[in-house]
């Protein structure tokens, strides 16, 4: 709402300030280890734990706050559990969650992604992006759908690669 305030991951790029400070709106820009996701400066970044993110979950329930989380990355994650903050008791209604193609699927350039919250956010969201983007070309849309009503084998066989080369990458970084 026109006036709240809302927390901004610090550093992050510009776009994502300027997208949370409306005329009445003020960005608290959030440093350390609060972040639920890797941003969009795509750095490396510690995963919360099930129950870090619990903790967080209470601090969004007591002081009614809605939940950003960049669920991008959530099938390239190794050595730890991943954990979908949506999936948490109640927050189904306090997160919005984004995901793409770009990763899973290798789409990377297409910059096709999608939200997923309570509706009436996401109304709103879509209102606002109407505004400052052209949309996703028919083309695009087309091979987001193909990628995901088809086989979905490729994309463990992809996620096991990146965990050999990044396993090679830490004994080598570690040697």
């Amino acid at each position: 709402a026109t006036g709240d305030y809302k927390t901004v991951d610090n550093p992050a790029l510009r776009k994502w300030k300027w997208a949370t400070n409306d005329p009445q709106g003020k960005p608290i820009l959030v440093e350390g280890d609060l972040a639920i996701h890797p941003d969009a400066l795509q750095r490396v970044r510690n995963i919360m734990s099930r129950e870090r993110l619990m903790e967080v979950a209470r601090v969004a329930e007591k002081h009614n706050l809605i939940v950003y989380s960049d669920e991008i990355y959530d099938r390239l994650v190794y050595g730890v559990e991943h954990v979908c903050f949506a999936s948490l008791p109640g927050m189904r209604d306090r997160a919005i969650i984004i995901g793409g193609f770009s990763k899973d699927y290798a789409m990377t350039g297409w910059r096709i992604g999608f939200a997923a919250g309570p509706k009436a956010l996401i109304k709103a969201m879509v209102n606002m992006q109407g505004q400052i983007t052209a949309g996703v070309s028919t083309v695009g849309q087309a091979a987001a759908a193909a990628a995901l009503d088809g086989p979905q084998e490729g994309i463990a066989e992809m996620v096991a690669a990146y965990q050999r080369r990044r396993d090679l990458a830490v004994e080598m970084l570690n040697a």
